[in-house]
């Protein structure tokens, strides 16, 4: 019952961004909503025991650490040392940045090596934006200032919001970077501007993914955007 107390909690971010392009599926699956909700619990109480018990028993994720690398997965038990050890882990804030831009419900049919089980084809990716096109970016702000040049001192161009926008990107596709901290970003009308990183998606690099095994829903997946 302690976590139905963190309902109101969850949803309050969505109220105020339902209006943009961030549009959160959890709604979709009663059972789902109350996996979240413990989930958001352990968050905001940096609970490392409560945690543990929403991970399956091995988990995609990236390598932080090298030993515990691949496309076997991660032991559970190793990926909370690696990740979620302490209250002083940076993951804490990242993880629950991730939740705060929702979850996408998707058909996912990957035979993933580190799944060993049955488990539904539909399972919640966070953060929903994750799948925007390449050459795109999400400005995770209200009131962002755009300027001309990549630095706080230049003329202010515009004033956006919540939302996707076409964005520079290098050879690869990915975002391109100005002065270090900077992304030039493209508009309809023909002109472009500069907005630092920490306002946009480029700040959390990470994809969370949760699928049902056995009737239960576990975190399967904790990967950054780098390849394994």
């Amino acid at each position: 019952m302690k976590y139905l107390l963190y309902i109101t909690l969850l949803f309050i971010p969505f109220l105020s961004l339902s209006q943009h392009t961030i549009k959160d599926d959890s709604y979709l699956d009663e059972s789902f909503i109350e996996f979240r909700v413990k989930l958001e619990y352990s968050i905001l109480k940096k609970d490392k025991h409560l945690l543990k018990e929403l991970v399956y028993d091995k988990v995609l994720e990236c390598w932080d650490s090298f030993d515990c690398a691949g496309f076997e997965g991660c032991d559970k038990n190793d990926f909370m040392t690696i990740f979620f050890n302490d209250s002083l882990s940076s993951h804490w804030n990242m993880i629950k940045q991730v939740v705060r831009y929702g979850f996408k419900r998707e058909s996912d049919t990957i035979n993933y090596v580190h799944i060993s089980e049955p488990r539904d084809s539909l399972l919640f990716s966070a953060p929903t934006y994750s799948t925007i096109k390449v050459g795109n970016i999400m400005i995770l702000a209200e009131h962002l200032n755009v300027r001309k040049e990549p630095n706080t001192n230049s003329e202010v161009l515009k004033v956006i919001h919540y939302g996707t926008y076409p964005c520079h990107t290098n050879d690869s596709g990915y975002t391109k970077f100005y002065n270090a901290d900077w992304i030039k970003l493209n508009f309809e009308d023909g002109t472009n501007g500069f907005v630092h990183w920490k306002f946009t998606s480029e700040k959390i690099n990470r994809t969370l993914k949760i699928a049902k095994i056995n009737g239960e829903w576990k975190i399967i997946q904790y990967l950054c955007e780098l390849d394994i």
